[in-house]
């Protein structure tokens, strides 16, 4: 009976020699798809299968990996066990002999995010005139998941002539677009993922032609000036055709499938259908935001291809302006500085958008200055130790926390003071040169109203006098003057006196006729005659009275 056990035990023994460790056990990892993989030379025996079992470094029990129990496969895929992606994990492969006890295989280690090889990526090409978009989806997991859940993903594009060797790559984090391409010519075009210098898998061979240049071309050179929360947007185009121009922009944390495809662009108000080849996005953009933008070139119902993105981030990419205002008083040998914020497009100040101090560069007003620094934190400042009555100059700038500075305010200047006031001499200085002006100011004036007087008195009171005969003339000239006043018309009746005693009659014809001749209507002139023909017959009058 000890003879038979023995045997069997040997008869097992010599079983147990002849199933050899599997070999060469490992793992090839394409993105989430694990499939484990091993050498066993003796395969002639088709009893023996395969058991494959794993553990972590934190846990002593080894466990089957499910799925990799009694086969007979050299190869076994556990992409199913969902295991810790970021973990360290050992694994192991035993063959045994009719559920005998396993020969295992020496453990291999296997890390996922380091072992794992990252798949190529989708890529889709559309050409347009003399560019090419190329868009690209993230390699996805076995259960269709993207890969940006495991690793920060970035993507060379590798893009050739069909008819040259020479290669050209761009490194980009979304889908990109290649410009100024030369058209109706054959592209091709491969695409790698890669993460953390990481290389990923290329995508297959892709070639295309490029199109027809396009009627208008489009906007290029895009760039932003950007002082405090002012964005202007300016771009240059070639075209001299009556065009307009829309700008769109976007969030930069949208997915580069959406940037692809076109979704989630909005057009900046105010931005629409404008000539001029700049527009101000101020009122669109957040300060603390990323964005991309892009123009294209509108002409009635004909539009252009969008231009290259440009991205667009503000807090990195504006500068901070200079100080709105600096007023610098003087002291007793110093300087006392007051500092107003730079101020945004709203008259907001800077300080609610960021964390700034001042840098103030100050120097002596000589030919060869010395220029000194002085931060402070706060809006005012106090330079002392300088030298009294001594001319200053100073500017002023902004400095963020992280070293970005910001333009320099206007140079000021301004001098010291002694004791605290300006000094005696200075005053008697100031006074005696403002009493000169004020003296040489009122000559001026009084010899400019004297020849004024002067010139006025000899224009229309002259202090000479006309000779007497022009003087006649001109009294002459203006008795006949028709519309002058007219004296009253004397008229006259003929009368006749007849006497009593001697019977006769006076006969006052050539005086009535004389007087009768007078014309009716007032010739203007007075003569001598009248009045002696107006004297007659006043004595006639006194004669008939004497009679009677």
């Amino acid at each position: 009976m000890k003879v038979l056990l023995n045997g069997s035990v040997l008869i097992l023994f010599l079983g147990a020699e002849r199933l050899f460790k599997p070999r060469q056990v490992k793992v090839e990892a394409v993105n989430t798809q694990f499939i484990l993989r091993w050498i066993w030379n003796h395969q002639s025996n088709r009893n023996v299968t395969f058991t494959a079992q794993y553990k972590t470094l934190s846990v002593f029990e080894w466990k089957t990996l499910a799925g990799c129990e009694y086969i007979a496969n050299l190869e076994c895929d556990f992409s199913d066990m969902k295991l810790d992606f970021f973990k360290r994990h050992n694994l192991r492969v035993g063959a045994m002999y009719e559920k005998t006890v396993p020969q295992w295989s020496e453990p291999v280690q296997f890390t996922p995010v380091n072992d794992c090889k990252i798949g190529p990526p989708a890529v889709k090409l559309n050409f347009s005139g003399d560019r090419l978009d190329v868009q690209i989806s993230d390699p996805r997991t076995h259960e269709n998941e993207s890969m940006s859940e495991y690793y920060d993903l970035s993507y060379n594009v590798v893009y050739w002539k069909n008819t040259s060797d020479s290669k050209s790559k761009i490194s980009t984090r979304q889908s990109v677009t290649i410009y100024d391409l030369k058209p109706l010519m054959v592209y091709c075009v491969q695409v790698q993922a890669f993460a953390f210098f990481k290389p990923g898998i290329f995508s297959p061979v892709q070639c295309k032609a490029t199109t027809a240049e396009e009627r208008f071309p489009c906007p290029k050179n895009l760039h932003f000036e950007a002082v405090n929360r002012r964005y202007i947007l300016k771009w240059d185009c070639d075209s001299n055709l009556n065009i307009t121009f829309t700008v769109q922009y976007q969030s930069a944390f949208c997915s580069s499938s959406e940037r692809a495809y076109s979704r989630g662009w909005k057009t900046v108000s105010g931005c629409e259908r404008v000539t001029a080849m700049q527009c101000e996005c101020s009122s669109e953009l957040f300060y603390l935001a990323n964005y991309y933008v892009r123009v294209r070139v509108e002409n009635h119902s004909a539009v252009s291809a969008w231009s290259k993105e440009l991205n667009f981030i503000p807090q990195k990419d504006g500068v901070l302006g200079p100080p709105t205002k600096v007023e610098v008083e003087p002291g007793e040998g110093r300087l006392d500085i007051r500092i107003w914020d730079p101020v945004d497009h709203e008259n907001k100040s800077m300080r609610a958008f960021m964390v700034f101090s001042y840098r103030v560069l100050f120097w002596k007003n000589t030919s060869d200055p010395v220029v000194k620094v002085n931060e402070t934190k706060q809006t005012t400042l106090i330079l002392s130790g300088l030298e009294p009555l001594t001319v200053y100059c100073l500017k002023v700038q902004a400095v963020t926390v992280i070293n970005k500075t910001g333009h320099f305010s206007p140079v000021h200047c301004q001098s010291t003071t002694a004791e605290g006031r300006i000094p005696i001499w200075l005053t008697v200085i100031v006074v005696l040169v403002s009493m000169i002006g004020f003296f040489i100011i009122s000559v001026l004036c009084f010899f400019c109203t004297l020849f004024l007087y002067r010139g006025i008195k000899y224009t229309f009171f002259p202090s000479y006098s006309l000779p007497s005969n022009i003087q006649e003339i001109l009294y002459k000239s203006s008795q006949n003057i028709p519309f002058l006043n007219l004296q009253p018309e004397q008229c006259c009746d003929r009368v006749c006196v007849v006497s009593e005693q001697t019977g006769q009659i006076l006969n006052e014809s050539r005086d009535c006729n004389k007087h009768r001749r007078q014309p009716s209507r007032d010739s203007g002139h007075y003569s001598n005659e009248t009045d002696t023909s107006g004297s007659g017959v006043s004595e006639d009058f006194s004669n008939a009275e004497m009679l009677n």
